[in-house]
């Protein structure tokens, strides 16, 4: 088992391998390949706030700077070309979320895919992914409707590489209200966030759609569709 801490903005974990347990295709002990440990784990992980962390490993987080704590269980399978999170149960700022994640090893930026269910959501706060901490700060105070001519900032990071089949309770769609029973295939990467074959329950009928949006030097376009039902 792994456990992992933070004390005073320090992340400290301890670690006992497990033998056997259903990974099949992964070697049933540690071992080093190409610099590289693989075998099979349990993971138990707890961080006042886990920001810091994620920066270290470029992946800052939206809305920079608030913090937000983290625990999580999961099971954690290495070989020499991916990392396998499954059984993930866990909580970040109080938002319930489990899952199942692949990780490319070694890739820059992160590639990944999979699955994840959350309690809540929010698009503003995944459109950050793209367009930075800039979006709520010019829409701060605004009416919406006027668009401020202050450009966006180019992207200071890699946008990770993920492919993710996302669920969710209950999103916030920001002006668009409150969607219920949500789910969408989720992709990010060089720059770009896009949401698929999204579903939900909406002002009593239902909302579906695509939406991509893009951050291209500082350029941000956004396209797609929406279709609505019964509302």
């Amino acid at each position: 088992m792994c456990q992992a801490k933070s004390f005073g903005g320090h992340l400290t974990a301890d670690c006992l391998f497990i033998t056997g347990g259903g990974f099949d295709d992964f070697k049933h002990h540690i071992a080093r390949t190409n610099d590289l440990a693989t075998g099979l784990f349990e993971i138990s992980a707890e961080a006042d706030d886990v920001e810091t962390f994620a920066i270290l490993y470029g992946l800052p987080l939206p809305r920079s700077g608030m913090g937000s704590d983290l625990s999580m269980t999961a099971a954690l399978a290495l070989n020499e070309t991916t990392a396998m999170l499954t059984e993930i149960e866990g909580q970040a700022a109080g938002n319930g979320f489990s899952g199942e994640l692949n990780f490319e090893r070694g890739s820059d930026p992160i590639a990944g895919e999979g699955s994840l269910r959350v309690d809540s959501a929010d698009i503003g706060w995944l459109s950050e992914l793209v367009l930075g901490p800039s979006l709520n700060a010019e829409l701060a105070g605004s009416d919406g409707g006027t668009w401020s001519s202050t450009p966006f900032l180019p992207l200071q990071t890699a946008v990770p590489d993920l492919q993710i089949s996302l669920e969710a309770a209950r999103v916030d769609l920001g002006r668009g209200g409150v969607a219920d029973d949500f789910s969408a295939e989720l992709a990010t990467g060089d720059g770009a966030l896009a949401l698929s074959e999204v579903e939900g329950a909406w002002f009593g009928g239902r909302i579906g759609g695509d939406m991509t949006l893009t951050n291209s030097a500082g350029s941000v376009f956004l396209l797609g569709g929406i279709s609505v039902t019964d509302a």
